[in-house]
Parts: structure tokens; C-alpha cells; sequence
């Protein structure tokens, strides 16, 4: 006889045979003694997805999963509700949140999340241009699916109340934005009508008008010139010898020497400034890098037993725990026949006392975990060994022996005998002033009236034409 009965996580296979073996090693029970087999479920391929929906609207989540399976569903969060039957709702835009439970005998039961993105419907709102009078009044005839509000552009040509109707101000165009804020269901939305706004019929009355003259007073400043003083030559300017003619050893750097020996002292204490003081090696100077990390939340579904509440994550260690009650059981019931108790006896007596623990099923176990983005790192010194830091005397550094060299170079100086041509330099012309600066008046200050517009005679219209 062969029956098998199946727990979540666990397949327990039961025997009925004329002769088994009992937990101790070597025994043999009786006919009729029951021995549990257990073999381990299989996993189960599952998928599922949904998409997007509306805001009041709803759709089915489609499940692949094995042919027979039993499948439940639950919301997670507010922005979705769901029904028995797969069918998901919107309740409010955002990204809701299903999860479904897929179990089948012989199969690990599997549970797939869902992510169902809520959106809200586009509306349009529509609303018409419009043409009317100063002083009159007109509907836009604007309509939307939520509460409508109104904008004008230039409300000292027309404005507008919060039923959409217009009223002319003076002539010109405005323009009126019409726009919804939308609600729960519906996204915002709007509209830009243009609104015209003209002249009545109107039969020119002319009146005289007299325009006066305008006028402004204008203050003349004096008008005149300086007369300036004499300049009278006490010395005429003349030229000079700045520098006479002569031999001299030069420098590269100008520096003059009438003899050689002070030129090559000059020249060598100059050279010498610019030699090498030291040479090593390269070295980069990295800066500790700080750990990187964030957190992490994690759901695992883990092993419970019915029977005490023990709770595993390892399917191996889960076995393990009913495996021990299958053995104190057989232990037991070895000690209560060698005492004289029949099978069925010592079988009801060990039901009673240890109960076995085949019975399981899977909760979720949430936990925050810390993930490492980047490790840390100490702050080390990297020598290079086939770059160096040449150190000049005069204390400037160098990346490599030809920069120091172009450096030696430009800096170092020589001299030589050269024959100097006479130099002249001006000597500017001496005087003095005769007299003092005077002012002479040319044009006394006066006041004048400047007529900007002369008085006009006009024929004007109370609408504000002119008669031509």
C-alpha cells in the first residue's frame, strides 16, 4: 500500500508493508508499522505581469505558472486593489504593488511581486475665440471634465470671470488661458483662446478743441576764453654724450666689466646658481578612500513548523528538525515493546508523547543587510621608479633631466669683449612764464523762452477722432 501526502517544502511518502525497519539500527517492527519516506518538492517556473492602468480602471494580471495551480493575490500598498480572480484596480496614481501566490502539489509554492503602474487620463478642454464690443460681454463656451479656471493676458482690454465670460475693456486683442488642475482621475490640461475686442457703430460728433502753446526757459551761461601766459626760452635744449665710446667685457645678462677676470667671476657665481641639488624618485601620494555602502531591505521565505514554531531559512536543517521526532519516535517505541506493549500500544502511546513535526509552511523574513558599493581604502605613497624630481640650487623642481636642462640653459649667461659706440641723450629747452592766466568774456549769461509746440485749433470727436 502507498500513500503520499504532501506539506509546503515537504513531501512525506507513507509504506504499509509486511516487514520494516524501525529508528534502531537493526530492529524490525511488526506488520502494520508505518514508516515516513520523505522527498524533497520541486521548484516551480512562475511569471507574471501586468502593465499600467488607470485610475478607476482595472485589468487582469496575467500568471503563467503549471497547469493546475492554485493561485491568490494581494495588494501591498494603496494605489491598487485586487480581487480573488487576478483582476487589479487603480485607486490612485502612483506604482502599486501585488503580490501573487502560485502552489501546486508536489511543487515549492513561489510568490511573484508586481509592479502595476497607476496612471491618470488625459482631458482636453475646449473653448472658443471670441469677438466683442467695448463695454460688451461674451462665453468662451469652454468645457472640461474637472473645474475649469480663466487667465487674461491684458485685462485693461478684456477681462474674464470664473464662468468663462468676457467683457470688453477698450480695443485690442487679449488672451485667455482656460486650464483645469486636474484631480485624482484626470491630468491637468489647458488652452489659449484669443479674444478681440473692437469698436461699436459710432457717428463723429466735432467739437472745437483750442491746444495751447507749451513753452520752457532756457538759462544762457556766460560765454568767454582764458588768455594764457608767455612763455619766454631762458636756455635753448641741447644733446649731449650719455655714454663715451669705449671697450668693455659684456654679459649676456648686460652687466659691463672694463676688465676680464671680474666678467668670468660675475659669469661663473651666476652659472653656478643653477646646478643640480638632488635627484629622486617620484613619488604620488594617494588619500584614504572611505567606505562606500548602502542599505538594503530583503524578503526570504522561510520554513515554519506547525507543530512548535521552529523557523529556518535551509530546507536541509527544516528536514533535519522532523527527522529528530521520526527518531525519538522509533526510539520509543523500541523501549515500550521490549517492555511487553503490543505495536498498537506502544504506537498510541508515542503518538501521545512525541508527536511528529511533518507539517511546515513558508513565512517572509525581512532584513536589512549593509551592501558594500566601494570598500575603504588607507592612504598609501607611490614611488616611481623610472620618474624622478630633479631639485635645482636655485630651488625650482623639474619632472625629468631635460626640463632641467632647459632650464640650466636659458638661465646660464657668457661674456665677451665688444667695442660700445657713444650714446647721446637730450637736454630739454629751460624757461619761464610771463604774466597770469586771465578769463575774457565773450557772451554774458542771459534767459531765453523757447517755444516747443505753437498754440493749434483742433475739431475732436468725444470718441476721440480728429476732424482732418
Amino acid at each position: 500500500m502507498f500513500k503520499k501526502k504532501i506539506t509546503k517544502g515537504i513531501a512525506v511518502v507513507t509504506l504499509s508493508l509486511g516487514l520494516v525497519f524501525s529508528g534502531s539500527a537493526g530492529a524490525v517492527a511488526p506488520i502494520g508499522t508505518t514508516v515516513t519516506v520523505e522527498a524533497a518538492s520541486k521548484n516551480m517556473s512562475v511569471k507574471a505581469s501586468c502593465g499600467s492602468v488607470y485610475v478607476g480602471s482595472g485589468k487582469k494580471i496575467s500568471v503563467k505558472a503549471p497547469k493546475g495551480s492554485k493561485i491568490s493575490y494581494k495588494s501591498l500598498n494603496s494605489y491598487v486593489s485586487i480581487d480573488s480572480k487576478g483582476n487589479v484596480k487603480g485607486r490612485k496614481a502612483g506604482t502599486g504593488k501585488v503580490r501573487v501566490t502560485v502552489s501546486k502539489k508536489g511543487y515549492k509554492s513561489a510568490t511573484k511581486t508586481v509592479t502595476v503602474k497607476v496612471v491618470k487620463r488625459n482631458q482636453k478642454v475646449s473653448a472658443r475665440n471670441v469677438t466683442v464690443n467695448v463695454g460688451k460681454s461674451a462665453s468662451l463656451g469652454a468645457k472640461a471634465r474637472t473645474g475649469l479656471r480663466f487667465k487674461s493676458s491684458n485685462t485693461r482690454v478684456a477681462t474674464v470671470n470664473s464662468r468663462g465670460v468676457v467683457v470688453g475693456k477698450k480695443t485690442g486683442t487679449a488672451k485667455i488661458t482656460v486650464y483645469t488642475k486636474g484631480n485624482g482621475t484626470y491630468n491637468k490640461a489647458s488652452r489659449t483662446v484669443t479674444v478681440k475686442v473692437t469698436k461699436p457703430s459710432h457717428k463723429h460728433s466735432y467739437k472745437k478743441t483750442v491746444i495751447p502753446a507749451k513753452t520752457h526757459i532756457v538759462e544762457h551761461k556766460e560765454e568767454g576764453h582764458w588768455v594764457e601766459p608767455t612763455w619766454v626760452v631762458d636756455k635753448e635744449a641741447t644733446t649731449v654724450v650719455d655714454v663715451p665710446e669705449h671697450d668693455a667685457y659684456v654679459c649676456t645678462d648686460g652687466t659691463e666689466f672694463e676688465t676680464e677676470e671680474p666678467a668670468k667671476a660675475h659669469v661663473d657665481e651666476v652659472n653656478a646658481q643653477h646646478v643640480i641639488a638632488s635627484k629622486v624618485n617620484k613619488v604620488i601620494h594617494h588619500d584614504a578612500v572611505e567606505e562606500v555602502s548602502h542599505q538594503e531591505t530583503v524578503t526570504n521565505y522561510w520554513h515554519v513548523c506547525n507543530v512548535c514554531g521552529f523557523t529556518t531559512p535551509d530546507d536541509s536543517e527544516i528536514v533535519s528538525h522532523q527527522n529528530k521526532f521520526v527518531n525519538m519516535q522509533g526510539e520509543k517505541m523500541d523501549e515500550y515493546i521490549s517492555q511487553g506493549m503490543s505495536v498498537d500500544e506502544a504506537q498510541a502511546r508515542v503518538d501521545k508523547e512525541i508527536p511528529l513535526h511533518s507539517s511546515t509552511h513558508l513565512e517572509p523574513h525581512t532584513e536589512t543587510v549593509k551592501v558594500v558599493d566601494t570598500p575603504a581604502q588607507e592612504a598609501w605613497d607611490e614611488v616611481l621608479e623610472d620618474q624622478y624630481v630633479v631639485t635645482c640650487s636655485c630651488g625650482e623642481t623639474f619632472e625629468s633631466q631635460d626640463d632641467f636642462n632647459s632650464h640650466k640653459e636659458s638661465n646660464s649667461i657668457s661674456y665677451e669683449l665688444k667695442h660700445i659706440d657713444a650714446t647721446y641723450k637730450d637736454v630739454p629747452e629751460e624757461g619761464h612764464y610771463e604774466g597770469e592766466r586771465t578769463w575774457v568774456v565773450d557772451k554774458k549769461a542771459y534767459t531765453e523762452t523757447v517755444v516747443d509746440t505753437p498754440e493749434k485749433v483742433i475739431y475732436k470727436c468725444s470718441c476721440g477722432a480728429i476732424k482732418k
